[in-house]
């Protein structure tokens, strides 16, 4: 029976990228949505792979504890660039580093928007004039965002 670390070794053998200048270890596999290398393993979906990578060099990660990627490349699986931390630890490295702004992505930033700020406010003008239902099909939305606009659930941040 192969070894566990020997199956991880194997794995990463074929689909990891080395970096020279940076000397991160680049994952070249399927990503998350949030940019972290994955694969199945032992029949589960989505390990992430840089877990794997650093449990394969260092044994069972601590627990209570992820692992946070000094290189700050998610898709990184080098274990010399992780280090086991809190949840709190992670995210104040994040901020420490300047990665911890979070971008303004309300209305039309938002990338999947139908509707601008001038869209909304005419949907509010139309409202109680004509029924939801004849305002969505006129700007390709749901009647229940209609609704969600005229009440300020979304699109708050829009004045009249």
């Amino acid at each position: 029976m192969i070894l566990r670390e020997e199956r991880i070794a194997r794995l990463l053998e074929n689909k990891v990228v080395e970096v020279a200048p940076s000397g991160c270890h680049i994952w070249m596999g399927a990503l998350n949505g949030h940019g972290y290398g994955t694969t199945r393993w032992d029949g589960r979906k989505h390990v992430r792979v840089h877990r794997l990578a650093w449990e394969a060099a260092n044994g069972p990660i601590p627990s209570g504890l992820g692992l946070m990627h000094s290189c700050d490349v998610r898709c990184c699986v080098n274990p010399d660039h992780l280090t086991p931390g809190t949840q709190t630890e992670n995210i104040k490295d994040m901020f420490a580093k300047g990665r911890g702004v979070i971008p303004d992505v309300r209305g039309e930033r938002q990338g999947s928007a139908k509707l601008n700020a001038d869209d909304v406010r005419a949907i509010r003008v139309l409202e109680g004039k004509i029924p939801r239902k004849q305002i969505a099909a006129m700007f390709g939305v749901h009647a229940s965002n209609v609704g969600l606009i005229v009440r300020r659930k979304a699109w708050a941040h829009v004045d009249n």
